[in-house]
């Protein structure tokens, strides 16, 4: 019988690296371009509603994701944004999305 070595800490990272890994693989389908444009239009939409000028961090979180459907972040804070102007629907359709 083969005593496991690993401890539970590098089995963890292990698991997690993986996991990187396959998330690597399914934004291989975006360009690098599109990804760091779509994080510098989040980045600038954290600004907006940190100054909570939600309509603005609204129409900056939608170009992040028209960049970058997968960016979970983005669906979450202009969800955010949404639920600070009273639409609920939207938010709502947008936390799913997240």
């Amino acid at each position: 019988m083969v005593k496991n070595n690993l401890s539970p800490a590098l089995l963890l990272s292990l698991v997690f690296q993986i996991a990187i890994s396959d998330l690597s693989a399914q934004t291989q389908n975006i360009s690098e371009k599109n990804l760091r444009a779509s994080m510098d239009y989040y980045n600038a939409g954290n600004k907006s509603k940190r100054e909570k000028d939600f309509s603005t961090a609204i129409e900056l979180y939608n170009k992040a994701i028209s960049l970058n459907p997968e960016y979970f972040k983005a669906f979450n804070n202009l969800g955010l944004c949404q639920e600070e102007l009273g639409e609920y629907e939207k938010a709502l359709q947008n936390y799913s999305n997240a």
